[in-house]
C-alpha cells in the first residue's frame, strides 16, 4: 500500500517538474519570438558604443545589433550577446505596448535544445501545450525570415544614403573644377583683349599669339562643356537614387 502511494507521489512529482520545465521553456521561447517579430516590424537597432555613437565596420558601414539567424542561435541567445541595455529596452517597449506579459521580461535566456525539436514536442502529453509548441516553432521560423528581409532593407537603405552623400561630394568637386576653369577662361579672355589693343606694335607677334590663345580658349571651352555634361549626369544619378530611396522607405532607427 505504501509502495503504491510512493509510486503515485513520485509520478505526481515528476509530472509537476515536467510541467514547470515546459512552462519556463515556453516563456523563454515566447519572449524571443515576440522580440524577433517586434524588430522585424520596427527594424533592428544600429549598434552604438558607450558614448552613444554608431559603430562601423572596416568598410565604413554601420553595424546592426546582434540577432540570431537560426533556431539554434535563438535558443542560445542571451542579453549579453547585445549591447548593454538593448534587450531590456526593447522588452520594456513591448511591455508598454502589451506585446508581452510582465512575467516574460525576466524570462529572456537560453532553453533546452530539444524544446522545439519534433521529438521534444512529441513528448509533451498535454495536447493544447503540444499544439502551442508547434505554433511557436512556426512563428519562430516565420519571424526569422521576416527579420532577414528587414535587415536587408536596412542595409540597402543605409547604403543608398551613403551613395547619395558620395554623389553630393563628387558634384561639389566637379562644380569647383568648372568654376576654376571658367575663371581661368575669363582671365585668358582679358589677356587676349589686352593683346588686341597692342596689335599694331607687333603685328607678327600678335598673330602668332592670337592663334595660341584661340587654341587655348577652345581647349578651355571643351573642358567646360565636358564638366557641364558630368554635372548633368551626376544630378540625374542623384535624383534617381533619391527617388528609389523615397519609394522603398526605411525602418526607424532605435
Amino acid at each position: 500500500m505504501q509502495k503504491d502511494s510512493k509510486k503515485g507521489s513520485d509520478a505526481f512529482s515528476s509530472a509537476h517538474i515536467s510541467q514547470v520545465s515546459h512552462s519556463t521553456a515556453r516563456k523563454k521561447i515566447e519572449v524571443k519570438v515576440a522580440l524577433l517579430e517586434y524588430w522585424g516590424r520596427t527594424g533592428v537597432p544600429w549598434k552604438r558604443d558607450v558614448e552613444g555613437k554608431y559603430v562601423f565596420d572596416q568598410n565604413g558601414q554601420k553595424i546592426l545589433e546582434h540577432v540570431p539567424d537560426s533556431e539554434n542561435e535563438v535558443r542560445r541567445w542571451k542579453q549579453t550577446d547585445n549591447s548593454d541595455g538593448i534587450i531590456a529596452q526593447a522588452l520594456n517597449e513591448m511591455l508598454q505596448q502589451e506585446l508581452i506579459q510582465p512575467d516574460h521580461v525576466d524570462a529572456f535566456g537560453s532553453y533546452d535544445a530539444a524544446a522545439l525539436t519534433p521529438g521534444g514536442i512529441q513528448k509533451i502529453r498535454n495536447k493544447e501545450e503540444k499544439a502551442h509548441y508547434f505554433t511557436l516553432k512556426q512563428n519562430l521560423n516565420r519571424a526569422l525570415e521576416i527579420l532577414k528581409a528587414t535587415k536587408k532593407r536596412q542595409f540597402e537603405s543605409e547604403n543608398k544614403q551613403g551613395l547619395i552623400s558620395e554623389l553630393n561630394s563628387r558634384l561639389k568637386t566637379v562644380d569647383r573644377q568648372r568654376e576654376s576653369a571658367a575663371l581661368q577662361s575669363l582671365a585668358d579672355r582679358k589677356e587676349l583683349r589686352a593683346l588686341l589693343a597692342k596689335w599694331k606694335e607687333t603685328e607678327e607677334k600678335y598673330m602668332r599669339r592670337e592663334k595660341e590663345m584661340k587654341a587655348l580658349l577652345a581647349e578651355k571651352d571643351e573642358q567646360i562643356a565636358l564638366l557641364d555634361a558630368k554635372v548633368r549626369d551626376l544630378v540625374k544619378e542623384r535624383q534617381k537614387v533619391i527617388g528609389l530611396n523615397n519609394t522603398k522607405g526605411s525602418p526607424n532607427e532605435t
